[in-house]
């Protein structure tokens, strides 16, 4: 058995890792295919589809993935999970689509109404994608639904290189195809999925009943689920509205630029190895809260710390590459060194990024998420203030130094907590021995 699940679990990160690989592959084809004033448009677009994400989906494929888990679920939660998704998913899109205007104007001087438009087919399909997936991680059939995203990512890359090679575009309608390229590459993602559940799924008719009870369900779960997401999808959508207010003119242009350079080629390189982590948050430290649950406390203690260890470790050695070879890496991947200053300001404090994942996880697992909430607000909060504050004055080193300071301090408040967690449960310990 513990082979099996040892066996599965490197399954899941080889083919986690080969998803992850596209998914950077895609980066690279954007990063050489855009110039930097489109990388600058598209990088400051993608907070807004964060958080219209965040509000479409509203944590309901976790959710529905847990329910559906549970042995004794409710035939009456899918159904109920479908009606949800599709009312949020109809109001968020109404009220963006009358809201694009005003987002235009917030975000670009001078407003760029379609690029916002390109974003509209996506949210039906993020929509119908999330709950597939939900689906498939309730019915344990992990595999399929990690085969998913590299579908989406594979069709996403075919769709980038036959548009950008048949055609000569300019900086808008390469951003354009770069947003369009995401709503096709969850269709395919969906498609995909759809498909794995028509052939090997229990097709049983599909009750369309809509169950308060159910619902009720739904969102107690959700909410605390999306808690902190919603803090940090908030957060990375006020950035570049924050900067916009702060600064006019040339030094706008100069900062939307370095902004771009940041999002668009530093943060894929510096996040690249955070699948080990996310990988083994989900599906490892589950594992934790058995055994911690069974009293067996000092084997939960040692599975926490190896797993930590490792993320850190392989974060250690990527960084010390990454650092070493920055200037040869950025030549070989993106074809210039434009963003090579801010990725090396980025690259030694990114190695607490290593760990982040786990430890956001842990402190659900101990049933802490309220205080998860308050360490990701806290992060945040100082990210904004050190971008309205200091922007004027900093200008782009203002945007490096507010993502380093906000992840580090979420981190180790994570990290402060959880530390001081186990001092205290060991005191318990002793004390009752």
């Amino acid at each position: 058995m513990r082979k099996k699940t040892i066996k599965f679990s490197l399954t899941l990160l080889i083919i986690s890792f080969i998803a992850k690989i596209l998914s950077f592959l895609c980066r690279i084809i954007l990063a050489r295919s855009l110039s930097t004033t489109a990388m600058s448009y598209y990088s400051m677009l993608m907070p807004c589809m964060i958080i219209l994400i965040t509000f479409v989906q509203l944590g309901t494929p976790q959710v529905l993935s847990k329910l559906l888990a549970d042995k004794n679920y409710k035939s009456s939660i899918l159904s109920t999970s479908i009606y949800f998704t599709i009312f949020t998913t109809t109001i968020t899109t109404l009220i963006y689509f009358f809201s694009i205007p005003f987002l235009s104007s917030l975000l670009f001087q001078q407003p760029m109404h379609s690029l916002f438009y390109c974003m509209l087919p996506f949210l039906p399909l993020v929509s119908l994608s999330g709950l597939l997936k939900g689906y498939l991680s309730g019915k344990q059939c992990f595999i399929s639904s990690t085969f998913s995203q590299i579908t989406e990512e594979v069709v996403r890359i075919v769709f980038l290189i036959v548009i950008y090679q048949m055609f000569t575009l300019n900086s808008m309608d390469a951003t354009r195809v770069a947003i369009l390229s995401i709503a096709v590459g969850e269709f395919a993602s969906s498609l995909f999925m759809f498909i794995v559940i028509f052939f090997h799924q229990n097709r049983r008719t599909l009750k369309m009943s809509y169950d308060h009870t159910a619902l009720k369900q739904i969102l107690h779960h959700s909410i605390p689920m999306s808690g902190s997401r919603f803090i940090g999808s908030f957060t990375y959508f006020l950035e570049p509205i924050l900067m916009n207010i702060q600064i006019q003119g040339l030094a706008l242009q100069q900062v939307s630029l370095t902004y771009g350079l940041l999002n668009g080629y530093a943060l894929p390189l510096l996040t690249l190895p955070s699948f080990i982590s996310l990988t083994l948050a989900n599906y490892l430290l589950p594992a934790f809260t058995y055994q911690y649950s069974r009293n067996n406390k000092k084997y939960a203690y040692s599975l926490f710390l190896k797993t930590t260890s490792f993320a850190l470790f392989c974060g250690f050695l990527y960084t010390a590459v990454l650092y070493l070879f920055s200037e040869e890496i950025c030549m070989l991947l993106y074809g210039s060194i434009e963003s090579l200053e801010v990725l090396q300001l980025c690259i030694i404090p990114f190695i607490l990024y290593s760990i982040q994942p786990i430890l956001g996880v842990m402190l659900h697992a101990i049933e802490k998420p309220t205080q998860s909430s308050i360490d990701t607000l806290v992060g945040c909060v100082l990210r904004l203030c050190i971008i309205f504050f200091l922007t004027p004055t900093l200008q782009g080193n203002a945007l490096v130094l507010a993502l380093v300071v906000g992840m580090s301090a979420t981190t180790i408040l994570h990290l402060i907590r959880i530390i001081h967690f186990f001092i205290k449960d060991n005191r318990s310990v002793s004390h009752h021995g």
